[in-house]
């Protein structure tokens, strides 16, 4: 029962600081931000992130067990890990292709063709903050408190995640197929 409780509170936790690293990118990166703050988020955005964080909590929350479990004072180690195996094979894809089609409303082909555009950039920045990170919370926080931590110092990664899979200039970025179409309609037009 304690473990149902644990889980539901990485859920939750991973959901609100998903949402809320997003929500901070939006704010301060938007070129909207001058407009009222109601005008300047993308709701259907926000909701993207937060509901990546929280139903990426399962699979973490099952992880970072089995880590501690499996690798109890091997800080380094879970470090490599996570810097090598999850991020470029897990964390990446995941979220740059939950955002494509839930916050971009993209199809399989321009999600995955984001996150051709968008893997280096991503991969890089997450060494950034993860390398240091992982070191610091698997040699000093409980195992019990690895999500929670991870999804704490998230908040850094989230706004610049959010900042890479959504803001950056059109010229890296893969336009979705409704926006292509679009422009595509416009110039047949004109």
């Amino acid at each position: 029962m304690a473990w149902r409780r644990a889980l539901a509170q990485d859920v939750v936790i991973g959901g609100t600081i998903c949402g809320s690293g997003d929500l901070g990118a939006q704010l301060i990166l938007s070129e909207a931000s001058k407009k009222e703050v109601e005008s300047s988020v993308d709701v259907r955005r926000f909701v993207a992130m937060g509901t990546y964080g929280a139903t990426a909590a399962v699979p973490y929350h099952l992880w970072y067990v089995f880590l501690a479990r499996r690798f109890p004072t091997a800080t380094y180690l879970k470090t490599a890990l996570e810097c090598l195996v999850v991020l470029p094979l897990f964390e990446i894809p995941a979220v740059v292709l939950w955002t494509g089609f839930f916050g971009r409303n993209q199809t399989l082909g321009a999600a995955v063709a984001q996150l051709r555009a968008d893997f280096w950039t991503a991969w890089g920045y997450g060494l950034a903050v993860w390398g240091p990170a992982s070191v610091a919370i698997f040699a000093r926080v409980p195992y019990r408190w690895h999500v929670t931590s991870f999804y704490s110092i998230g908040a850094l990664w989230d706004f610049g995640i959010s900042y890479i899979a959504f803001d950056r200039s059109e010229a890296a970025h893969v336009k979705s197929d409704h926006a292509a179409a679009t422009e595509f309609a416009e110039k047949r037009i004109s």
